[in-house]
């Protein structure tokens, strides 16, 4: 389901979420669904992330779709989804505040093991989540990105190439130095080692970004 969104920092939860509703699949006629609904009780020692080490019992509440269109004999797929968060710190006050999520993409597989997709996602966040934020800061930011594929596949052997071309901007303007630009293309090989259960794999990818920052950017470091 996350692929439908695409890779967000949402997707990194924290441990403690349950799902209150995984009920699968709903189809509508050729379109698919994917309704969830999800709930996390926690305490953190750190709300902020910073040096205040303010401590707070939290809940957080959660809710979301995805689905797919299939058309062109499958071959053709376009994807969306959605989702909500809405975080409480419980002992501290004006914590509580929306987080979404929103994702659309189109993607077609060639008969010859080709593919591409093209998508875009636009996220809008508050909570600070790992080292690039560690304060309660309201940010939007839409990721382009296009992906263009390959897999080759044969009685054992199998071989897949791809290349993806990703891009990321900020709607503020204090942000913006976190604006890039990502190439990152990848080959691997893979081969069964215990029947078709499990596979070894090796995988090269080369990655190169331009970051709007020159010393996000430094290129000799």
């Amino acid at each position: 389901a996350e692929d439908y969104i695409y890779k967000t920092e949402l997707g990194a939860r924290l441990p403690g979420q349950v799902p209150l509703w995984p009920r699968g699949q709903l189809a509508v006629g050729p379109v698919k669904l994917f309704p969830y609904v999800n709930g996390q009780i926690g305490w953190t020692n750190n709300v902020y992330y910073d040096e205040n080490n303010k401590t707070s019992w939290f809940y957080r509440l959660g809710a979301g779709v995805t689905g797919t269109y299939d058309f062109l004999g499958g071959r053709a797929q376009l994807s969306f989804g959605g989702d909500l968060t809405y975080p409480d710190y419980l002992n501290l006050d004006n914590l509580d505040y929306p987080e979404w999520v929103l994702g659309a993409a189109f993607s077609y597989r060639f008969t010859q093991g080709f593919w591409f997709k093209v998508g875009v996602k636009w996220e809008h966040l508050v909570q600070p989540y790992g080292i690039e934020f560690n304060d309660l800061t309201k940010r939007d930011r839409v990721f382009p990105y296009l992906d263009l594929g390959w897999v080759q596949r044969g009685d054992k052997l199998r071989i897949s190439g791809g290349i993806n071309f990703t891009g990321s901007e900020f709607a503020q303007r204090e942000f913006e130095t976190g604006d890039f630009e990502q190439m990152r293309a990848w080959v691997s090989v893979s081969y069964p080692i215990y029947k078709d259960q499990s596979r070894a794999y090796v995988t090269y990818t080369y990655r190169r970004r331009e970051s709007g920052s020159d010393r996000i950017n430094d290129l000799d470091n």
